[in-house]
């Protein structure tokens, strides 16, 4: 169920941005959505930030559920705070925050508002914001959110929470492109590792996902 969950939280910024280019994981963990991330060949740098040096020491013991993320040229992995580093001014086209749960200390700071504005100061145009909203948090997370990024999309998490894709545009799923995208065998070897398989239809996993605005009972 991690698996699953922290994949998704790079999958996601993928298929709702066929053009992006550039990823940036704050908390990367484990390393698993990192890896999924690494997973799609579009992408051409990864900035992976964890604030705890000896998760990122302790990487090749989360292989193979981290799908090696570590040995990727293209991932450049960081020990800093993730708010520092996203106010140092770089851009990018995906931004993942994954800190599960606004509870632990130092965790609430990235589900503040100001911090998702500051996020979207340092997007590009049409970039997309990941966010893990769960448990008795969900609807002020979610709230927060969307007063920041107006397209919200949702996919179920775990049984009490949900993986969330933001952004200032419409959020639109292309079919075509996602079905090319989870075609590719890095991907699908990803997905595999998380649970996804026959007979379950990738594709219609992704493309049903909810709106936040239709989900009233959220907010």
């Amino acid at each position: 169920s991690t698996s699953y969950v922290q994949q998704m939280q790079g999958h996601l910024g993928v298929l709702f941005h066929k053009e992006a280019k550039t990823a940036l994981v704050l908390g990367s963990g484990y390393g698993i959505t990192a890896g999924a991330l690494a997973a799609h060949p579009g992408l051409e740098r990864i900035d992976a930030v964890e604030i705890v040096p000896g998760l990122l020491d302790a990487a090749p013991l989360f292989s193979p559920y981290n799908l090696d993320y570590h040995k990727d040229p293209r991932m450049k992995i960081h020990v800093d705070d993730g708010r520092h580093f996203v106010a140092r001014g770089q851009r990018w086209d995906i931004v993942s925050i994954n800190v599960s749960d606004p509870h632990l200390p130092g965790g609430a700071a990235l589900f503040h508002r100001d911090f998702l504005e500051l996020v979207k100061q340092h997007l590009n145009p049409g970039g997309v914001v990941l966010l893990h909203a769960f448990g008795t948090d969900t609807a002020v997370v979610l709230k927060t959110l969307s007063a920041s990024y107006p397209h919200v999309r949702l996919m179920r998490a775990y049984a009490n929470g949900f993986n969330a894709v933001a952004s200032e545009r419409e959020l639109v799923f292309d079919r075509d492109f996602a079905s090319l995208e989870l075609s590719t065998p890095s991907v699908q070897r990803a997905l595999a590792m998380a649970g996804i398989l026959p007979p379950v239809d990738a594709l219609e996993l992704f493309s049903g996902l909810w709106r936040l605005r239709d989900l009233k009972t959220l907010m």
